[in-house]
Formats: C-alpha cells, structure tokens, sequence
C-alpha cells in the first residue's frame, strides 16, 4: 500500500510496463515474484488452477509481457558499425569478440580489404532497423566465442537472415585479432562455414 492506495506492481498497462517499487522505496516493500500473479502480485497458486478468474489473468500478465517486448524493442539501439558503409564483407559480433574484430579491422584495412563490422549490444529483441542493416550488407560473417554460432541463430530466427561465414572459437582462449584476420582472408579466398 502506498500512499492509502493498493500498489499494482504488476498492473496492466497500454505498453506493458508496469510501475515498479524498486528495493529501499521508503514506505515500500518489494516483493519479486517468480509464479504467475495477478496485478497486486498476489499468486495465481495450483490451489486456483482451472478457475475462470485464474486462467483469464494468467493470459493477461502473458499478454503484458509480450507487450512488453514490443516496447522495448522501440528502445533497442541498431548495432554500431565500425568501417565503410558499404563493404565487400560485414562481420557480425557481440560481446567478447567485438574489440578483437575492431582491431582485426584496422589490418584488414591496411591490408586492402573493404570490410566493416556490426557491433551489437543491444540483442534481444532487436532494434527495427536490425533486419534492414543485415540484408543490405554485401556478404556477412559472424565471429562469436561459441561453438553453435548463437547469435547467427538468433538473426536467422528473428529476421530470416542466413548467415553462413563464421569464425567460432570455444576451447576457452579468447580470439585474437590475428585469429579474425586469417579466417576473413580465408573466407574472401573462397572457404566457408567454421
């Protein structure tokens, strides 16, 4: 209760995001829920499963949250792109990878090759200009430090992009910039896949 007025954390909203409480809030107390709940934060407990009021809030609070997603998606920034807007080849990073591809860029210039680079930070859910960005590229290679390219899987599903460059690396060393050198002068030779 705030203020003489039941507070609704979980209340549902036009954009789907519900005013919160945050923790230390004076005359506050918060509560996180990991079960499904109605707009008081009160459980929607197996004890109401099958009850008509029960299962039309569940739908609702799923509702809200796949609301939720398109609103922040509208907050999602594009990635950055380090290099010439158009390019013969664009890597894909994130995370760990990035700093190693910008290094790797800067020989990669040196060395006469047109290339830039996507640098996401923002990943799920994408920004609205992620799909158009991807398919105006040239050619796309993805460099992650996994060993089931989760981010190009991400792409493909989110935007139906297919990228099918890679340079994966998952033995638990980092990727140096000479490593990224080597596998995009491979891949502009003519070899694909890992």
């Amino acid at each position: 209760m705030h203020n003489g007025v039941w507070f609704r954390r979980y209340a549902l909203t036009e954009d789907g995001v519900s005013p919160r409480a945050l923790p230390g809030t004076p005359g506050l107390m918060f509560v996180a829920k990991t079960d499904e709940h109605d707009e008081f934060g009160h459980d929607l407990s197996d004890v109401l499963a099958g009850l008509r009021e029960a299962v039309d809030m569940r739908r609702k609070q799923f509702n809200k949250r796949m609301i939720k997603l398109q609103s922040v998606a509208k907050e999602m920034n594009p990635p950055d792109v380090f290099g010439p807007d158009k390019a013969d080849l664009t890597i894909v990073t994130w995370g760990s990878s990035s700093l190693p591809v910008r290094e790797a860029l800067e020989r990669l210039w040196g060395d006469g090759f047109k290339v830039n680079s996507y640098e996401f930070y923002d990943i799920y859910p994408f920004s609205a200009d992620v799909e158009s960005m991807l398919k105006q590229a040239s050619d796309l290679m993805d460099v992650e430090q996994n060993y089931s390219a989760q981010m190009a899987k991400l792409i493909r599903r989110e935007t139906g992009v297919l990228i099918q460059k890679y340079y994966l690396k998952y033995d638990g060393e980092p990727i140096y910039p000479l490593e990224v050198v080597k596998a995009v002068k491979q891949h502009i030779a003519g070899s694909n896949g890992r």
